[in-house]
């Protein structure tokens, strides 16, 4: 391995003549089509008997610096085979980057250029600290970025790597593959590169949980893994790293720009960051834009908000950029904006362009925020015109808002001023039209509204209680009567 030298320019005319052979040399790399690049290693030994070894340098360091044994199956297996081997191992803990790999080492003998009877100028990347006695480091591959469509991304030296065994030749695949990685994140060397291959072609990988794993690349300087099908975010110092539980489970992470969520068939780009329950579910993640997707057999715009679930992985809420479609037995409704659901799966809130309710054995029109109930049915409605609807054998005609028990009777409303009297707890009461009426939850007696007529409350002993319009009078569950003394409607 070469060392750099040091330049001490004494003039401004020795800084210029520097400077324009540096420029020389630089057009020379670039009219060769092919820059510098950055370099794959391997230790040559040759003992007093002219017996010569040749070691990946990864698997030396991993071997004599962390004991670790190298592992990709006997010699049966094919090179191929040995790579496979590998890269399921490394799946389990970062599958993206398995799939990626796996992708590239499909690739790797068309991207190379493999030459005999030639000497690869070395790179001084390794940064190595320990070497065998009586031993030297050989460069065996250079990679660099194609310059022109007929330029090779690695250059191989052939007659070294005919003298490499299978595994040696896979674990050098294997090194460019991360290599190439690591210097599209900006590592100026290879350390990082050749400890995680190390660790991928032995059986340490197979003692880390994801958390482990996830913090070993986060140490290493890479910049992302898949943790619970997310691409996640690693040495962003503007981004908050990966937050774990005291189990392993991943709790909460800035997603990588590359971060799509697999829901319902649906491939969603995320933005921003994930969280997740104790036990793994997803529970919020924020959409990346305006996706439109195909969803609720009807084409739908997602908007570029939080997108929630419950613990069992059903959809809590979303927004939509324009109106969509729900319909269910109980509800056929154009919604926008803000929508929830309730953890049945049934709908539970939204803004209503148009629509419609099934109430009382009729559908009835219904405007602006709806509400429902866990099953499915209405609970907090506005009517776009009055409704008459029947209670308790009378005919009782409702306007405007109204909430409803799960059983479709009407617990709070605004009587329309056609139909002001009721009779609850034994008497004929007159309400005003414009202030709300409540009733108890089983919806058989009133629980509370505002006199519009003079009322008389019989009692036991003495004369009847007498109630005047205006005064705003309560029922608890016994029938007892109270107001309120110092309100009026």
């Amino acid at each position: 391995m070469s060392d750099h030298g040091l330049f001490f320019v004494e003039s401004a005319g020795a800084q210029m003549k520097f400077l324009l052979i540096l420029l020389a040399y630089s057009g020379l790399a670039l009219a060769s089509g092919r820059t510098v690049g950055n370099g794959g290693d391997v230790v040559f030994c040759q003992g007093k008997e002219g017996q010569q070894s040749f070691e990946l340098l990864d698997f030396y360091e991993g071997r004599v610096l962390r004991g670790l044994k190298m592992d990709l199956g006997g010699s049966e297996l094919s090179v191929e085979e040995k790579i496979d081997k590998a890269l399921i191992r490394l799946s389990r803990v970062s599958p993206t980057r398995a799939a990626q790999y796996r992708h590239q080492a499909f690739t790797f003998f068309s991207e190379s250029l493999f030459l005999s009877d030639v000497g690869l100028v070395d790179v001084p990347d390794s940064g190595h600290i320990v070497l065998p006695k009586n031993c030297q480091i050989l460069q065996i591959a250079n990679q660099s970025e194609p310059l022109y469509p007929e330029d090779r991304r690695y250059v191989i030296d052939k007659d070294i790597w005919d003298q490499l065994d299978s595994d040696n030749k896979v674990g050098l695949i294997l090194h460019e593959i991360v290599y190439r990685e690591a210097i599209a994140i900006g590592h100026i060397n290879s350390i990082s590169t050749r400890l995680l291959n190390s660790n991928m072609t032995s059986l340490r990988i197979e003692s880390m949980n994801v958390q482990q794993y996830t913090e070993f690349l986060q140490d290493l300087g890479f910049t992302t893994n898949t943790v619970q099908g997310i691409d996640v975010v690693l040495n962003d110092p503007q981004k908050v790293n990966p937050v774990f539980s005291p189990h392993g489970i991943l709790l909460f992470a800035s997603v990588s720009s590359a971060a799509a969520l697999d829901w319902e068939g649906l491939n969603l780009r995320l933005r921003d960051s994930v969280e997740f329950y104790d036990s793994g579910a997803l529970k919020k993640a924020f959409l990346l834009g305006i996706q439109t997707v195909s969803w609720l057999e009807q084409e739908v715009s997602l908007g570029p908000y939080e997108m929630s679930f419950f613990p069992d992985g059903k959809l809590r809420a979303l927004t939509v950029d324009k109106p969509v479609r729900w319909a269910s037995r109980w509800v056929d409704l154009v919604l926008r904006s803000s929508l929830r659901w309730s953890s049945t799966g049934n709908f539970f809130q939204g803004q209503v362009v148009k629509g419609r309710v099934w109430l009382r054995d009729q559908w009835v029109e219904i405007k602006n925020l709806a509400v429902f109930h866990e099953l499915g049915m209405a609970k907090e409605v506005e009517f776009v015109t009055p409704q008459l609807m029947m209670w308790n054998g009378q005919r009782l005609e409702w306007r405007g808002r109204i909430e409803l028990n799960p059983h479709g009777d009407v617990i709070n409303g605004f009587l329309n001023d056609t139909t002001t009297e009721i009779f609850t707890h034994g008497s004929k009461v007159s309400f005003k039209a414009y202030y709300p009426v409540s009733f108890f939850e089983d919806g058989h007696e009133v629980k509370s509204g505002c006199l519009g007529r003079t009322l008389f409350i019989p009692r036991e002993w003495g004369g009847p209680v007498k109630y005047g319009p205006g005064q705003i009078i309560h029922w608890d569950e016994h029938g007892q009567v109270r107001v309120d003394e110092n309100k009026s409607c």
